[in-house]
């Protein structure tokens, strides 16, 4: 190799060494945040607490869901708290730290793949910086608030990314594992699995049978036939029974369609003080009525746009991934703001959409989700302050957008049914 050659070399290698320099100094700068931050944590009043000492119970052979007081839960499906054994490895502070840094190194990661699935699905969009860029800022406090907490939420939408990205790769085993395991840690990306059998390829479809029976087996395998058999007992008797009886969480911070309902009909609980009022008072007997059918009215248009578009075999589209994230917090039990990672995905939906090219009718309806899509990104209460967030939250702005953007997914999937490509992303087939 000549001197010349060598020279010019030297400032792309400068280069790689100063970028390389500026990694891992922020990274260290990340560390020290994420230990600072891990340090608050305790098993009290917290929902890492809550991992690690599930976690710990799981490790130690204690009972899962027989939690001290305090400790927020029990929530989680036993093949959770297998997982969180990794937690309980280390002290609760430096463990919290470590999930605190994946969080923050998750965020770029989830705009990445992100980015890749909508360039497999939709290269006609909106290609330019801004819709993403605009998708990322808008959907940030969401992630700012999973990472404030130290929750999983971003683990578990990098999984249902994941698992979209293997579909589209026509890698269906994969694609099963990934739906099958966020939905074995936190139920709701069970909607993705449904969705995976409804709408996938039959090799997909099929592909689950053993996910699952994977993820039901191996909590039973490391806790013997009899804890294993008794946590999914007290699973579905202490967490998934109390939904089944009807339970609405209806908090100004749970974000789901049953939330909404009770806020709009039912006093609040002796001793609350929410800072909006019931606007339709009613019986509880006659909101849950409600409730109940505006569920079944969700999952019945969710599960006809899945029937149609497989009918059609229709090509497979970002709107309708959106709808599937947005129906699994619709008719979810709990949708806590911390879960909406997911609006990256949704709101890029209708950012990246090239509203020139469609009918007055489509553009009317485009803007109006954009101007809601904005207006949830911009509010919180360190933006616009407590009371006005608690209006927000009280009267149910970002589960009204979610309907909204629910509808808008349903409506572009169906639109674009007809422009079928004989590619990858052929849904069935």
């Amino acid at each position: 190799m000549t001197a010349s050659a060598l020279l010019r070399r030297d400032p792309w290698t400068t280069r790689r060494v100063l970028g390389a320099l500026i990694l891992v100094l922020l990274l260290l700068v990340l560390w020290q945040v994420s230990l600072i931050r891990g340090s608050k944590e305790t098993v009290v009043h917290s929902d890492f607490g809550a991992f690690w000492l599930q976690g710990y119970y799981f490790l130690t052979g204690r009972p899962l869901f027989d939690l001290p007081p305090g400790v927020r839960g029990p929530a989680y499906p036993p093949f959770a708290a297998m997982v969180f054994q990794l937690f309980a490895l280390v002290p609760l502070p430096l463990s919290a730290a470590m999930l605190y840094l994946v969080n923050v190194l998750l965020v770029p990661v989830s705009v990445y793949v992100t980015r890749t699935i909508f360039d497999a699905l939709h290269p006609e969009r909106n290609r330019a910086a801004w819709p993403l860029v605009a998708a990322v800022l808008l959907s940030f406090q969401f992630f700012l608030n999973n990472m404030n907490l130290i929750q999983v939420n971003e683990i578990i939408l990098v999984l249902c990314l994941l698992g979209i990205q293997a579909y589209v790769a026509r890698k269906d085993g994969w694609a099963a594992a990934a739906f099958v395991t966020a939905a074995a840690i936190k139920l709701v990306p069970a909607v993705f699995v449904a969705w995976l059998v409804v709408r996938g390829r039959r090799r997909a479809a099929l592909a689950v049978i053993p996910a699952v029976a994977a993820c039901v087996a191996l909590p039973i395998a490391f806790r013997g036939v009899d804890k294993g058999v008794r946590d999914l007992a007290e699973y579905h008797a202490k967490v998934l029974g109390q939904f089944e009886r009807g339970h609405v969480i209806s908090h100004s911070s749970n974000q789901t369609l049953g939330a909404l309902v009770y806020r709009l009909t039912v006093s609040a609980p002796d001793g609350v003080g929410p800072d909006y009022r019931t606007l339709f008072p009613a019986p509880e007997g006659t909101a849950a009525a409600i409730y109940k059918s505006a569920s079944v009215v969700v999952l019945l248009a969710f599960l006809g746009n899945l029937a149609a578009l497989r009918l059609r075999n229709a090509p497979l589209t970002a709107f309708e991934l959106g709808s599937v994230f947005l129906a699994g917090h619709l008719l979810s039990g709990i949708t806590w703001k911390a879960h909406l990672v997911t609006f990256l995905f949704t709101f890029y939906c209708f950012l990246s959409i090239r509203v020139t090219e469609l009918t007055p009718r489509l553009q009317a309806l485009v803007y109006g989700l954009i101007a809601m899509v904005i207006v949830v990104g911009t509010t919180g209460r360190d933006l616009v302050g407590r009371r006005v967030q608690s209006l927000v939250d009280g009267y149910s702005l970002i589960t009204w957008t979610m309907i909204l953007l629910f509808v808008g997914c349903l409506v572009f999937s169906q639109r674009r049914a007809g422009a079928r490509r004989p590619d990858a992303t052929t849904a069935f087939g």
